[in-house]
């Protein structure tokens, strides 16, 4: 298999038996829905994680859970990141002609990717301090940080799907 620069997907032939290099829009668009369908599932679990932290606080803590989703957090984001902004953005642009709507789009978005990359990062080390036993100088702060982070995640997948929905059910 192949792979066309820029846009993400393994490209085998088309099954005209040519060799021209040109690839099945099919297997492209099954990719991209597979590749974002995954990075969002897993995404929404480690919501769901710390959604129950945030319940759990403060006097049934979980510790483990603290330290299993301060690991999560920045590594997911960033796959996802790149996958979204080297792959499915471009591709997003390029399959709707490059209009004005589209590139709007994919800038609210990338600009969430940056607000949600700074606000994990302040979490995930929150969390890990409290994984650790550091005690949380305040506990609602804690709950309120994880509960805004949650949400906006929750909303920026459900963007994302409406936004890419028309993009990734094309049939070529």
């Amino acid at each position: 298999m192949s792979m066309r620069a820029g846009d993400g997907c393994d490209r085998p032939p088309l099954a005209t038996g040519d060799d021209s290099g040109e690839a099945d829009p099919l297997f492209c668009i099954g990719v991209r829905q597979r590749t974002l369908s995954r990075l969002h599932a897993e995404k929404l679990a480690l919501c769901d994680l710390l959604e129950e932290i945030a319940d759990s606080l403060p006097q049934a803590l979980d510790r483990d859970q603290c330290l299993a989703a301060s690991g999560k957090l920045e590594p997911l984001l960033r796959e996802a990141h790149t996958y979204e902004e080297g792959m499915l953005f471009p591709a997003y642009v390029r399959a709707q002609g490059n209009t004005r709507s589209a590139v709007e789009i994919v800038a609210r978005l990338k600009a969430e990717h940056i607000e949600d990359a700074d606000f994990a990062t302040e979490l995930a080390d929150g969390l890990r301090r409290l994984g650790e036993g550091a005690e949380a100088a305040n506990v609602e702060a804690v709950g309120y940080m994880l509960r805004g982070f949650f949400a906006a995640m929750r909303r920026h997948i459900a963007n994302e799907r409406e936004a890419m929905a028309g993009f990734l059910s094309e049939t070529g």
